[in-house]
């Protein structure tokens, strides 16, 4: 039987014939994260709009031109948000801040280390591997006192650990360095002026 509805353009089903693969990365992924001292955290998919602005840059591409946003007007009788100010996450750094800081992680440990595994969401078109709906598995390190080059040694070699465990052997990573925010800033302003 022909159904004539198929997934939306740039997601993918994980069917019963492939989830037992992604059930093992996921729990390879969650051992060898647990063993580095990380904790797992989960957040909404979808967070206020501007909370990605803030994070991303208000003129970064991905706020936009990549951000899913829910467009429903219909008002929420708990608290007057309508739904036009959300937006599905297209990554999962600024959600977990958001939730280090509201659930005051900081006043319980002096650096939380910190793990997800989900579904991230761009609105950009879909093509041979990238995907609107796709999943990530990420970590984050915060508190007051995590600019540490140890902390960065740890997140390359669990990196490289993790990859050699879900069976990966040529592999190459690439290490980059944002800066600031004022250097992001500047950086872009540049680039807008030569372009």
């Amino acid at each position: 039987m022909q159904s004539k509805f198929s997934c939306p353009r740039g997601t993918t089903d994980i069917t019963p014939f492939d989830i037992s693969r992604w059930d093992n990365v996921e729990r390879i992924s969650k051992q060898i994260l647990t063993c580095y001292n990380y904790k797992e955290i989960r957040t909404p998919l979808f967070e206020e709009t501007e909370l990605f602005a803030r994070s991303m840059g208000q003129s970064s591409d991905v706020v936009c031109k990549q951000m899913l946003n829910l467009a429903a007007q219909q008002k929420d009788d708990q608290d007057g948000v309508t739904l036009s100010g959300l937006s599905l996450r297209p990554e999962n750094t600024a959600s977990v801040v958001r939730s280090y800081i509201q659930n005051g992680f900081d006043r319980k440990e002096p650096i939380s280390k910190l793990f997800y595994i989900g579904p991230m969401f761009r609105g950009e078109r879909p093509q041979k591997g990238r995907l609107r709906q796709f999943n990530q598995i990420g970590v984050e390190v915060l508190g007051p006192n995590t600019a540490q080059p140890y902390l960065d040694a740890e997140i390359i070699s669990l990196s490289v650990h993790l990859l050699k465990s879900l069976g990966l052997e040529k592999f190459l990573l690439k290490i980059n360095r944002l800066g600031t925010r004022e250097d992001k800033e500047n950086f872009y302003q540049m680039l807008r002026q030569a372009l």
